[in-house]
């Protein structure tokens, strides 16, 4: 039987180009990691304003026992348990920060990123000894909060790297502004690393991702033999 025309055309839906593909994929991945910093940011709230609030506020309590006691002539078994309730509520209030941090620096917000910066370089010097020289301007100016918590967590997570090296690499961090944008870069020269799989190379697309979304610029040198290197650039309009 022979089809009687309808009129209508039929449209071939065409296939996405690669190019046009991985854009897609790009914008959903940032609108995910966004999303996700929105959570990151609400819940690190939540902790600071409820648990270390109310941490903070039995450990008060503990230690004014405490201090009452030590006048009254508290027995020193009650008095050598509440020393060590007191020491373990300030334990949990400092982890409970640190988890904080990690959600959501908010160094950032109250310090701004220079001195966020330098203040978790010097918490890494003093808990895994690392050898890392900063050479940190020391007003970065204004700058995106996109911009400071990329940077920010650029940062950490490549430190991070170089503390667990084997060896530990000696990086030196540099980060400057100019008229034209904020150039970071962190490298090390040191000997080459042992070939051991428990050791990973640097996995920096994350931060790849977040600098190019940005417009910026992402350089990674070898992050496996003798060098480690990382440069990232984000511009600023004038």
């Amino acid at each position: 039987m022979r089809r009687v025309p309808t009129g209508r055309k039929t449209e071939k839906r065409s296939k996405p180009e690669p190019a046009a593909r991985t854009e897609q994929l790009s914008n959903l991945l940032h609108q995910l990691d966004s999303r996700r910093d929105d959570e990151r940011k609400l819940l690190s709230r939540d902790l600071h304003d409820t648990l270390v609030a109310s941490l903070s506020a039995t450990k008060m309590e503990c230690d004014y026992l405490l201090r009452a006691g030590a006048s009254a002539g508290m027995e020193a078994e009650l008095k050598r348990r509440l020393a060590r309730v007191s020491n373990a509520l300030g334990e949990a209030i400092h982890y409970t920060r640190r988890v904080i941090d990690q959600l959501w620096p908010t160094a950032l917000d109250h310090l701004g990123l220079s001195s966020a910066l330098r203040s978790h370089v010097e918490e890494l010097r003093s808990s895994s000894r690392l050898a890392v020289s900063v050479d940190v301007d020391d007003d970065l100016g204004e700058l995106p909060e996109a911009y400071s918590l990329m940077l920010y967590r650029a940062i950490v997570e490549a430190l991070d790297f170089c503390v667990g090296h084997h060896p530990p690499l000696r990086p030196a961090l540099r980060v400057r502004r100019t008229d034209a944008g904020i150039e970071l870069t962190i490298e090390s020269n040191g000997p080459p690393r042992d070939d051991d799989p428990r050791f990973a190379p640097f996995d920096a697309g994350m931060i790849r991702e977040r600098a190019l979304h940005l417009g910026g610029e992402f350089a990674l040198g070898d992050s496996i033999g003798a060098q480690f290197q990382l440069r990232i650039f984000l511009p600023l309009s004038s």
